[in-house]
């Protein structure tokens, strides 16, 4: 039996930029800090991919939105950001091979539903089966694991679930709890423990750095593995699949495959090769985003201001990055939708309050023993600089906050 790991909110402070026009801008300079372990196993050398299985709740896929398009942009956005680490510390391009998405609740035992009924140790151990009996792509020939995503965070506790050393194997799976901007660092870290990979406690919780400790996933101001820590058991694990297991497959960046990957800066929402501003999957000198991905992208092909109205996924939403930020107060319901940014603090929300009433600043209330129209996350303008702090409980503060330290659960042995 392997043990699988509860890890808890380890990203409450620490949202990473996520733009999919833009997110590989500084890769080459990430290689020169971040050491590729091209010795880690046979054929470490050259780029491959490693195929996964992707799947997706249907409180998740209402929460983006309740279209295919915006469900199957978030799982490619989870694979593009965590090849930040992967690729290029492990030579290996996580790649979406096949998706199962529920749009609807018809009572698979997996599937949460609106209520969130399962803990994520029940989840993971009905999605583990699925994983190993049902899913549409077999693992060992076609995938290596399956990880799944739903909408069922509480708020504190655990955020993600995963069994230890199962690339190809017995227990081929890992859950993850949406998070909003924050959810492919709980991706990555599960992924992680897929790959072999333990916590990165050696030195102290929150201290010792890297995207398995708990904290902001950052090692020398980067995301990537502790290899001083993490190598040699990453390593071995890999070296005992890759050369049996048909879920690795040999690399060449696609462009039109809506994943940004390898020299790529851009690519078309319609999964051409060429669209405005994106010529051959390389983005314009000094553009930002392409205005075909959405509302929060100007004709100019630049991000639209903050805080501009924008539809998102659960209602009525803010502009931020190119991104169209969902609200909370879409989900509550003692409140009606999200009307606005605050015009004097862009880390407050309005909402329509009570529901069914006018918009309000909603000042003095609070619900989880924080103030109820605080942000946290979203950019803002610090020192004059746009996006250049961070929202952060209702304050606008650096980008790069010293994690909360987060109670950790023990190992399980199911």
């Amino acid at each position: 039996d392997h043990d699988h790991d509860h890890d808890h909110d380890h990203d409450r402070d620490h949202d990473h930029d996520h733009d999919h026009e833009h997110g590989h801008e500084d890769e080459h300079n990430r290689k020169l800090t971040v050491d590729l372990w091209d010795d880690c196993y046979p054929g470490a050398t050259g780029t491959r991919r490693i195929n996964l299985g992707f799947a997706m709740g249907s409180k998740l896929y209402a929460t983006l939105g309740g279209t295919e398009s915006n469900a199957l942009s978030f799982l490619q956005g989870q694979a593009s950001d965590a090849n930040i680490i992967y690729e290029v510390q492990l030579n290996l391009v996580i790649t979406v091979y096949e998706t199962h998405i529920l749009t609807e609740y018809t009572g698979v035992d997996w599937d949460q539903g609106d209520d969130c009924p399962m803990s994520l140790n029940t989840h993971l151990d009905y999605f583990t089966a699925w994983a190993k009996t049902t899913a549409p792509a077999t693992v060992g020939t076609e995938v290596a694991v399956w990880q799944s995503w739903d909408d069922c965070f509480p708020g504190s506790g655990t955020i993600g679930l995963a069994w230890i050393g199962v690339l190809c194997g017995s227990s081929p799976a890992g859950a993850n709890w949406y998070n909003g901007a924050g959810t492919w660092q709980v991706f990555a870290h599960e992924l992680g423990h897929n790959f072999n990979a333990q916590h990165s406690f050696e030195e102290g919780q929150g201290s010792t750095g890297g995207i398995m400790d708990y904290g902001d996933g950052l090692l020398n101001g980067e995301y990537q593995f502790n290899t001083q820590y993490r190598k040699t058991e990453i390593c071995s694990h890999l070296t005992s699949v890759v050369g049996s297991c048909g879920a690795f497959t040999t690399y060449q960046a696609v462009c039109g495959n809506g994943i940004v990957e390898g020299s790529e800066t851009c690519e078309c929402p319609d999964q051409s090769t060429s669209c405005t501003c994106c010529t051959n999957c390389q983005m314009e000198a000094g553009k930002e985003c392409v205005p075909s991905s959405g509302e929060c992208c100007n004709d100019q092909c630049m991000f639209a201001a903050r805080s501009t109205d924008c539809s998102a996924a659960g209602g009525p939403g803010f502009c931020d990055r190119g991104q169209c930020i969902n609200s909370e107060c879409n989900s509550w319901s003692w409140t009606g939708d999200f009307c606005g940014i605050n015009q004097a603090n862009e880390c407050l929300q309005r909402c329509i309050y009570p529901s069914g009433g006018v918009c309000s600043d909603m000042t003095g209330l609070s619900i989880s023993g924080k103030p109820a129209n605080s942000l946290t996350g979203p950019s803002c303008t610090l020192n004059g600089v746009v996006y250049g702090g961070q929202c952060d409980t209702g304050v606008c503060v650096a980008a790069d906050p010293t994690p909360a330290p987060v109670v950790a659960a023990p190992n399980s042995d199911p």
